[in-house]
């Protein structure tokens, strides 16, 4: 561990001086662009005030010529591409594109008879209207870019260095102490089921450590017994959840025998009798259209009913005038003489507006004023608005029938439940109608419930539909 530390400690100091030595080389190398920027920004300026650029330049010269710096600095102004003026060597019109093109980092420059210790930042500099440019470039020595940074600093990253390096070693020797101990407990922990997990541990880092263990070890126990009671109910669950599909199945199979044993039968009688009279026979057929449009129907109505559960149809809200809805449906039932003699009445505002799918809640009106009109055997049914908060529209709907033994009230929502199974069959429906309802109101984020109303005079249902928010 100590090793590791200073190891650390050590790459971290050299990073940081990496890190200083880098930032002074950039530094360095900003303060000479500057300066060159400078001096060709003053030289334009004065051209630009009439000032005598070249007269100016003898000034830059003049000025630079004592700072050790400025030893090699060439500057040439050019008008309308020719030479007017030089400080140092001239630079040529053939020489500015290379200087355009290098001029944002230093690069190796001849100065005399060596080209290896010379480096070279060089500007060029063009007037407002295009005619005078100032060519600049300034050589200087490759120390000035490598001169080590401030001796004070180096000496107190060394001391730090010294410092840190004595700490990590007493600090290592401590920490491995006390990690040999803590090893031995945890292994003790772990391996023996008697050992006890409470303990009177010092109050320093291995006693916190210790007892953050013995409270790890704790969890773990309590997580392992919470587990195995998640376990359980998980296996119940889908021991319920294949109870309930071989019930279904079962159901399912059960409605489906009589349509087709109906059906089978009148098919039958028509092939074993082919002399049958035309009256006879038009009336089988009707009563095999019949069978099959209720076959059809279970089907249809099974098939969107597991698409609404299992969360596989696409359910896209939108903002909806439920009004408009239920009045289509109202005159679409009315229209098939599906409402027979009962009488539909709405009692929503025509501006209430829900946000949810318009199919679904198709579904859910027509299969609730199906039902009435199918087993309440009243003479009206009534869709009404209760109230509404914040989030939801809350409805009620209700019919003046006969109403169900309040004892069957709770299985109303369930697949193919039937109060009266063979008067249910004679007056036809699917027997999925309510588990539609249920399942369209859930799919929309509403709730529902059904009961017998309070005077024994039909059924009502409340339900909830999300209102558009604010």
């Amino acid at each position: 561990m100590f090793s590791l530390l200073t190891a650390i400690m050590i790459s971290t100091i050299i990073a940081v001086w990496l890190w200083i030595y880098t930032s002074e080389r950039h530094l360095r190398i900003d303060s000479i662009r500057n300066q060159i920027e400078l001096v060709n920004s003053r030289i334009i300026n004065a051209y630009e005030n009439d000032y005598d650029a070249a007269h100016f330049l003898q000034f830059v010269g003049h000025y630079y010529k004592t700072h050790p710096l400025f030893e090699h600095i060439r500057i040439t102004l050019l008008l309308n591409d020719q030479a007017i003026e030089s400080l140092g060597e001239p630079i040529t019109v053939s020489q500015l594109p290379a200087m355009i093109e290098t001029h944002r980092e230093p690069y190796e420059i001849e100065i005399g008879d060596n080209i290896s210790d010379f480096l070279a930042i060089s500007q060029v500099s063009t007037s407002a209207d295009g005619q005078l440019i100032v060519a600049t470039i300034l050589p200087f020595r490759r120390q000035v870019l490598s001169q080590r940074f401030n001796n004070g600093i180096y000496s107190a990253l060394i001391v730090l260095a010294i410092l840190l390096t004595i700490g990590a070693y007493i600090t290592s020797r401590r920490l491995g102490r006390n990690i040999k101990t803590l090893q031995t407990f945890a292994q003790r922990a772990g391996s023996d089921p008697g050992f006890n997990l409470q303990g009177d541990f010092a109050n320093d880092e291995l006693g916190d450590i210790s007892r953050q263990i013995v409270k790890i070890a704790q969890d773990r126990n309590a997580m392992l017994i919470r587990s195995e009671h998640e376990h359980k109910i998980a296996i119940d669950a889908l021991q319920e959840k294949n109870r309930i599909k071989y019930q279904l199945a079962n159901d399912l199979n059960h409605e489906l025998k009589t349509p087709v044993a109906v059906i089978k039968g009148y098919v039958d009688t028509i092939v074993q009798h082919p002399e049958m009279d035309d009256k006879s026979r038009f009336h089988f057929l009707a009563k095999i259209s019949e069978h099959t449009d209720r076959l059809s129907n279970i089907i249809r109505a099974q098939g969107y009913l597991n698409s609404l559960e299992d969360g596989s149809l696409t359910l896209q809200p939108e903002t909806t005038k439920i009004c408009e809805i239920i009045n289509q449906v109202a005159a679409d039932l009315n229209t098939a003489g599906l409402l027979k003699n009962i009488k539909f009445i709405c009692k929503v505002p025509d501006d209430c507006l829900v946000l949810a799918n318009q199919r679904v809640l198709n579904a859910v009106i027509a299969n609730l004023i199906k039902n009435a009109a199918i087993h309440s055997q009243g003479s009206e049914c009534v869709l009404e608005l209760k109230k509404s908060d914040e989030d939801f529209h809350f409805f009620r709907f209700f019919d003046d029938g006969i109403g169900v033994p309040n004892d069957r009230v709770s299985h109303l929502f369930e697949r193919f439940y039937r109060v009266d199974v063979s008067r249910s069959r004679q007056r036809g429906g699917s027997g999925l109608g309510l588990s539609i309802v249920k399942a369209g109101v859930e799919a929309s984020r509403g709730k529902i419930t059904v009961n017998n109303r309070a005077d024994h005079s039909g059924l009502e249902f409340h339900f909830s539909i999300p209102k558009i928010p604010n």
